[in-house]
């Protein structure tokens, strides 16, 4: 384990706090946990095609985020799943016309540091949204409902709250 490592856990451990209680965002927290563990492994093992693997996951969280979630907040988990594959591809990419033009990208490049940075705050994100929508739904599943309100940050975050607009493709 590095630092990012004992960071990522000590911030999941705090959103699983901010969330007790609530089982679908303990659920997409394990999701998450799932898909760092196993990339990371795959990734410090040294096998083939690190990236190639990550995409995998992050395909795999995305696709089960689309199926099983059931509120808005939880299609912006999925959503920020897609863009850390949209990150894999696009330095994979990179990556392969590097070594047709015969240019050398190694793990220590700038793109490499980049494309770590990229991915590391998405999955901060992850946390942090899962974290504090979690938190909302507990605290309103305790508390009575306030009124419905359109305007400003209270109207924002109940938009999130609401169940998706459209259900998955196989449902119409």
């Amino acid at each position: 384990m590095n630092g990012y490592d004992v960071g990522f856990a000590i911030g999941l451990i705090l959103a699983l706090g901010m969330t007790f209680g609530h089982k679908r965002a303990w659920v997409w927290l394990g999701v998450w946990a799932a898909s760092y563990v196993a990339s990371t492994i795959y990734h410090r093992m040294g096998w083939p095609s690190p990236i190639v693997a990550g995409s995998a996951l992050d395909i795999a969280c995305a696709y089960a985020i689309y199926i099983y979630g059931k509120t808005r907040w939880e299609m912006v988990v999925g959503r920020l799943f897609q863009a850390m594959l949209g990150i894999n591809i696009i330095f994979y990419a990179a990556t392969i016309q590097a070594d047709a033009w015969g240019l050398t990208v190694t793990p220590a490049s700038q793109a490499h540091n980049a494309y770590a940075l990229m991915l590391d705050l998405l999955n901060i994100a992850v946390l942090i949204w899962i974290g504090i929508n979690g938190e909302k739904e507990e605290l309103d599943n305790c508390h009575s409902q306030p009124p419905p309100s359109r305007r400003g940050l209270r109207g924002a975050i109940q938009a999130f709250q609401r169940q998706r607009a459209h259900p998955p493709f196989w449902r119409h």
